[in-house]
């Protein structure tokens, strides 16, 4: 009896191995590194226009390609003009929210008598600074006036500054070249608040050209209710911006904001909020929204209008960023085909950034080659899916033997044993 059972389990590991050895490229899909340009669905192609000498170029890819990529680019794949795989890095976009530098707050406090508020910002650069001011509540709408001194007794009046705070997020507003030692901020309480100043700093302007390029786009303005939904179509998929500028000639208006993006029209996704307003006095106004780098075709402000009349809006500017490889270029091998379109591709890895940071280039010493366009690949397979994927009854029906077989051999056991 001792004998027959072994016997029968031996017999039931051997059919689960068979089972198992027969699933597998069943269930394989292949995760593909090395490829061919038979791999891609898409091609498209750029020339160098000039002999290129420093052994890298910059590719950036418009809008038109970039809406059929992956936004991983994990699939994508360069080709020199001998057929050879060539290395590339993503250059990574410089995101705006780099840390702020803290400014000392003095003089803060209730002004006696009155329901005015004020604090005193100093060590502001005279060069100009990106100001952010954080009250200590984590929502509030108030209008501040700014003064200018050098000794901290005689003031000067500057304009006036919204400061607002919504969602974590606050204001940044811009001084320029405002040279005084002392910045005051004085505001009236609104009703009921207890505001205080908690905290303030600055990022220096800089010099340099902006990475955005601005582009308008026309605006489909809803009413529904107390709100108006501001919607804008790239036009293209997975359109890379962070910044929103809206234009309108009205006055006099501050309204909540709420920003979603969408890739379809159909699934919106919350990426900020905050403020629109322009006050009565000139310089208050803030009709922007920064953002995070977000990929999308659709953008829509959500924007409360509460018992206000809407405020009309005739088009936006969009900040789109440019999405840009920096590419190894041994020899000047050009023109490349760069290739893209397959699901089953894993990411590459290259050394061109490692390269890169070892040599004395430049960045803004390459060349910059543009790829505008893209076509379907003539020369593209479609690699072929797994067996269940093609066959769907494959996995049951086998699961369905292997039970059966399992079945046969134990009762044939029992059999024996009785």
């Amino acid at each position: 009896m001792r004998f027959t059972g072994r016997t029968a389990g031996k017999r039931i590991i051997k059919v689960l191995m068979v089972l198992i050895l027969f699933l597998i490229p069943m269930l394989y899909s292949p995760n593909i590194l090395a490829a061919v340009p038979e791999d891609f669905h898409y091609v498209g192609e750029v020339s160098p226009g000039s002999p290129n000498s420093t052994g890298f170029f910059i590719l950036e890819i418009e809008a038109e390609p970039n809406s059929v990529m992956d936004a991983s680019l994990r699939d994508l794949r360069i080709f020199n003009k001998e057929g050879r795989e060539t290395g590339y890095t993503r250059l990574q976009t410089q995101e705006s929210k780099e840390s702020l530098i803290p400014l000392e707050i003095i003089n803060k406090g209730n002004i006696q008598g009155t329901d005015q508020y004020n604090f005193t910002l100093k060590g502001i650069p005279a060069g100009g600074a990106e100001i952010t001011i954080r009250l200590d509540k984590p929502e509030y709408l108030v209008k501040a006036h700014i003064l200018g001194s050098n000794d901290n007794e005689k003031w000067q009046e500057i304009g006036v500054q919204t400061l607002y705070g919504i969602n974590d997020s606050n204001n940044q507003f811009t001084l320029r070249g405002l040279e005084y030692s002392f910045i005051k901020f004085e505001f009236a309480q609104p009703k009921g608040e207890n505001l205080s100043v908690s905290s303030a700093g600055y990022k220096s302007l800089k010099k340099d050209k902006p990475e955005v390029d601005y582009s308008s786009f026309p605006i489909l303005q809803e009413e529904n209710g107390k709100t108006t939904t501001l919607t804008l179509d790239l036009k293209y998929a997975n359109q890379n911006s962070r910044l929103m500028k809206l234009i309108t000639g009205e006055k006099g208006f501050y309204r909540r904001a709420y920003l979603e993006a969408s890739n379809d029209g159909q699934q919106w996704r919350r990426v900020t909020s905050g403020y629109l307003y322009r006050g009565t006095e000139r310089g208050d106004e803030s009709l922007s929204l920064e953002y995070p780098l977000t990929q999308a075709r659709c953008l829509r402000v959500i924007l409360q209008n509460d018992d206000n009349q809407p405020v009309k809006f005739s088009q936006a500017q969009i900040g789109l960023v440019p999405i840009r490889l920096l590419v190894k270029d041994e020899g000047d091998n050009g023109p490349f085909k760069i290739f893209w379109g397959n699901e089953q591709m894993a990411f590459p890895t290259y050394d061109a950034r490692e390269v890169f940071l070892q040599s004395k280039i430049k960045e803004d010493d390459l060349q910059i080659l543009f790829l505008k366009s893209y076509s379907v690949n003539s020369q593209y397979k479609e690699a072929k899916p797994p067996l269940t994927e093609r066959f769907p009854f494959l996995l049951p029906l086998a699961l369905g033997l292997a039970v059966l077989v399992v079945g046969i051999i134990q009762f044939r056991s029992f059999k024996k044993m009785s």
